[in-house]
């Protein structure tokens, strides 16, 4: 829903954030849970959600970001996603607001951002998944956000956003091991 604007978008990561806390905070009590050997999975949206969550929550272990990417602001602006367009010709009619004027607002709006929060993220313990060809998350912000972090183990998958479905059984096996290196050393 558009309509509210969007600072609609940041509440929704806020929010997001605190439900991904509230479950480890319930996890961690579990006496069936190894608290050291916890890591988190996030894809798209779920990704950007994660990623701010690994740079300060220490009880994450590993990490695997598919599909991220850094510089939010931007990322709304230039997504070429039909969805995306939708909702920011609403934020434009709403706001009045095109252009730099937008993206100057929307900076300040997107107060948590992935690539102020990449030196916070321990690039050992990170892998990206990034698609070559993705217009919802455009591959340069993914390249950006790979950079920020010191070019940790990252996938380049031949496809788009969605269509990076295809690549799952491969993306699978390759997450298993790396969190396997990581979580079971």
């Amino acid at each position: 829903n558009a309509s509210r604007g969007v600072e609609q978008i940041q509440e929704y990561l806020e929010e997001y954030l605190k439900r991904n806390r509230a479950v480890l905070d319930f996890l961690v009590t579990r006496k069936e849970i190894d608290s050291s050997r916890i890591g988190a999975y996030g894809i798209s949206f779920g990704a950007t959600v994660n990623f701010l969550w690994a740079a300060e929550d220490p009880r994450l272990r590993a990490y695997i970001f598919a599909l991220p990417g850094g510089n939010l602001a931007e990322i709304f602006m230039f997504s070429r996603d039909p969805l995306m367009r939708r909702y920011r010709d609403a934020v434009k009619k709403k706001s009045g607001l095109e252009g730099k004027a937008l993206l100057r607002a929307l900076k300040k709006i997107f107060s948590n951002d992935p690539l102020q929060a990449a030196a916070r993220v321990p690039k050992e313990n990170t892998c990206l998944h990034l698609a070559v060809f993705d217009r919802v998350i455009p591959f340069r912000y993914g390249l950006a956000l790979r950079a920020a972090l010191g070019k940790p183990e990252t996938v380049f998958i031949p496809l788009g956003h969605y269509s990076s479905i295809l690549s799952v059984p491969f993306l699978k096996r390759g997450a298993l091991r790396f969190f396997r290196q990581r979580l079971l050393k």
